[in-house]
Order: structure tokens, then sequence, then C-alpha cells
């Protein structure tokens, strides 16, 4: 990519399909991907968030583990049963796997996440942190810009950064559960992190709706480069 393209988009959210993601690798081109999540804490950010969440909580976690505090970083392996999921702030399930205080790293923060059917986030937007997710199974999509007038529908495979400052939602499509890995900059995985514009929520309902009658019609179509 030339310098012209890279000023261009720069700041921008860029899609990776798992289409395209194999016909490089037929290709011999090495292909990198991301993952992410975060431990959340109180019963208040559940109801504020307004939605259920019980039933896919149970499937994320069947036990707790105590969080390691490394002064020099080494490698850790994280098993998902014994990750403790919450909703974060933005009305998403988040079981936070990989942060600076539960294996000592330095510039990222991984956390699993998982969307009840049909169901979709506030509006929001990371403050700090850039952030790329993952789709490992269902079918998703993204809404962003600061009307929400751009959407990117996500399959199984399929991978999105967003950067720091971009307002954006996320909504399953399906009555399925949608599962996910969202990697941030932010290496605590803090809500902190998280801005929410509740002035769009209204305006997030209304374009969830369509989509979800869209994609039960099927007439939503994969991202140019999808299998």
């Amino acid at each position: 990519m030339d310098s012209g393209a890279r000023e261009e988009l720069a700041g921008q959210p860029i899609v990776a399909s798992a289409g395209l993601l194999h016909s490089l690798a037929t290709k011999e081109t090495l292909i990198a991907s991301s993952t992410m999540r975060r431990p959340r804490s109180s019963a208040s950010a559940r109801s504020a968030a307004g939605v259920h969440h019980h039933d896919v909580k149970e499937s994320l976690s069947s036990s707790t583990r105590s969080p390691l505090t490394m002064t020099d970083p080494a490698p850790y392996a994280v098993a998902a049963r014994t990750l403790v999921p919450d909703v974060g702030p933005q009305g998403q399930i988040l079981a936070t796997a990989i942060t600076t205080e539960v294996c000592g790293s330095r510039s990222l923060g991984v956390a699993y996440v998982a969307m009840n059917p049909l169901l979709h986030t506030h509006a929001h937007r990371h403050s700090t942190s850039d952030i790329v997710v993952t789709v490992i199974a269902g079918t998703a999509a993204t809404v962003y810009g600061e009307e929400l007038q751009h959407t990117v529908v996500h399959y199984t495979g399929d991978s999105m950064f967003i950067p720091a400052g971009v307002l954006h939602a996320a909504i399953n499509l399906s009555d399925e559960v949608v599962h996910a890995v969202e990697t941030r900059t932010d290496p605590h995985f803090h809500d902190s992190d998280v801005e929410l514009a509740p002035g769009l929520d209204p305006t997030v309902g209304a374009i969830a709706a369509r989509l979800q009658a869209e994609h039960a019609a099927g007439l939503l179509c994969p991202q140019p480069g999808a299998a």
C-alpha cells in the first residue's frame, strides 16, 4: 500500500473478511489475527445495560481464577472455560482474558464477547483505545459514524478494526448467540475507555430491527472478499 493510500485510510474503520484472508493465504502470504477481553465489577452496570444476558453468561464461565501480577511479562495461556463474564457499560457480555493485571500485558487487552440472539449494544466509542473485533461464531453487524450511517456485516472469521473515537454499535442479526474476540490497545480493558452516546440508542434500535429483518429474508450479502 502506498503512502497516499495509508493517509486516506488513517483513522477509518477497516474490515477483513475470512474469505479474503483465505485467498491471501493461498498465495503464501502470512496472515496475523487479533483477539480480546476484560473483567467487570458491578451489578449496577448490568442493570444499566438494560439487556438480558443470563443464558449466555452461563455458557461462558464455569469457574473463577486468581489474577496474576507480573513485573516482567511472560507467555500466558488462557482457557475460555475459566473466564468470568460480566456486562460492560455498552451492554455487551465480556469475559476478560488478557490484561496487565492478569498476565502483565503492557500494550493489549483481550476479551471474549457474547451477544444473545437479536440484541444490540448501546451506541458508544472508545475514547483512547483502538480495537479489533473478530467474530468466531454467528452473524453480526457493526454500524459506525457520527450518525451511525455506515454498516458492515460480519460472518464467522471476519475482523474489523475500529480506531479510537469512532462512534459505533454492534448488532446480533440472528437467533443464535454471536461469539467474538475483542482486542484493545488498553492493556487494562477499563470501563472508563467506553463513552456512551445515549441520544443515538433509538437510532441503533431502528437500524437493528431493519437489518435483522433483512437478514431473516436473506437480503444481506457478505462483504467483498468474503467466502
